[in-house]
């Protein structure tokens, strides 16, 4: 692309009167009309492409600006631009530059970043949905990475909903609610902005179907039997990942809790042997302070690691845990989070109220961990009711 500044002369007194700088932008055959730089000069100051004299490096500088704003405009809008009268058209503000899906989603995970503040696990799911979700979509059912946004509508949304309930990877509903959330949020943004004409998918809503979600814990046992599980040398991986899985389910730290997690700054040690040792620390996800007594036998494994939670990346974890629990001979399907979810139901059934639990896990309201843990308070409320009356007629 070319941006071309010539002199337009006044047709009276061509060289005694000011004339102005024009440009105009070519490409490919292409070329848009002239149009004004504002610059005025005498002809006798100007020698066919820039301006000369004691004054002409302050013109030359609004033109180079010029030059410069319209090649960002033509890089930026290349791809979707069907003419070179378009650049120009967008420069002069006759025009809204044609932003794509996938630059609204990059502007999105700024303003998160930015502005709103979000912690590195939010903002990394918002970086999957866009890596593994969005852009292979656009590609292979629009053939267009850089699908203009005023392009996309309800059919989109829905196709991508059923794509990823397709592939098998997907468990939840609710992740693909959340996946398609994400995508009309950069939309709302570009609407909001004033880069979109119109919002085309703000009222469309995901109609998925509802899986009653089942929340997966270790029993007592299930948990004693993985602590005691043993490992040859050259399996200390594994044993790496049991032992800060167990970890997990005695502290209720999550993922990415772990590496954040520092002796010196978020354990105080009991005073006397009849005191707790606490764990003290803000919860990644909701900031709110978790304030654990240590369990025997957290506090044994936090030793045996010597309070050192690094842990390998996610899936490598995750991996590894489950060939721990097949090797406990565990039939349950396990991932991180299962601890934080073992942590609760344990403190549930053992006569814990759910208030202390929220306390415990760091959750931002009871009525969240009520919602959780539903199942496991009523059995827990049954058996108490069962064992208050009926302990001496087992």
């Amino acid at each position: 692309m070319n941006v071309v500044f010539s002199l337009r002369k006044n047709k009276k007194e061509p060289e005694n009167k000011l004339g102005t700088v024009q440009y105009y932008v070519s490409y490919d055959g292409q070329r848009s009309v002239p149009l004004s730089t504002k610059v005025r000069i005498y002809p006798k100051y100007w020698n066919g492409t820039q301006v000369i004299g004691r004054n002409a490096d302050a013109y030359n500088i609004v033109l180079d600006d010029i030059k410069a704003d319209l090649t960002r405009i033509y890089f930026h809008n290349k791809d979707t631009i069907s003419h070179i009268q378009e650049i120009s058209d967008i420069y002069e503000n006759k025009l809204k530059p044609k932003v794509t899906v996938v630059e609204l989603f990059e502007q999105l995970i700024e303003r998160k970043k930015n502005i709103e503040k979000r912690k590195q696990v939010t903002l990394n799911t918002y970086d999957t949905t866009l890596r593994i979700w969005l852009i292979p979509y656009l590609r292979d059912n629009r053939q267009n990475e850089h699908l203009e946004a005023e392009k996309l509508n309800h059919a989109d949304l829905e196709a991508l909903a059923e794509k990823m309930l397709a592939s098998g990877d997907i468990e939840s509903v609710d992740y693909v609610a959340k996946t398609i959330g994400r995508i009309k949020a950069a939309i709302k943004l570009g609407y909001s902005t004033g880069k979109l004409s119109k919002d085309a998918v703000a009222k469309y809503d995901v109609y998925l179907p509802k899986k009653e979600k089942e929340y997966i814990y270790l029993t007592p046992e299930e948990l004693e039997t993985l602590e005691n599980l043993t490992f040859l040398p050259q399996e200390y991986k594994l044993e790496r990942v049991r032992d800060l899985f167990v970890i997990q389910c005695y502290t209720g730290l999550a993922y990415g809790d772990l590496a954040a997690f520092s002796k010196s700054e978020h354990f105080r040690i009991a005073e006397n042997e009849t005191d707790w040792n606490w764990l003290i620390k803000k919860r990644g996800k909701t900031d709110i302070y978790q304030q654990i007594p240590l369990l025997p036998n957290g506090m044994k494994f936090l030793k045996k690691v010597n309070f050192d939670t690094t842990p390998v990346t996610g899936h490598v974890y995750n991996k590894n845990l489950r060939i721990c629990v097949k090797m406990a001979r565990i039939n349950k399907y396990l991932t991180s989070h299962i601890s934080r979810n073992t942590l609760g139901a344990l403190l549930l059934n053992s006569g814990i109220t759910v208030k202390t639990v929220s306390r415990v896990l760091g959750h931002k309201t009871v009525r969240y961990t009520e919602s959780v843990y539903a199942k496991v308070i009523d059995e827990w409320l049954v058996k108490n009711e069962f064992d208050r009356v009926f302990r001496d007629k087992k």
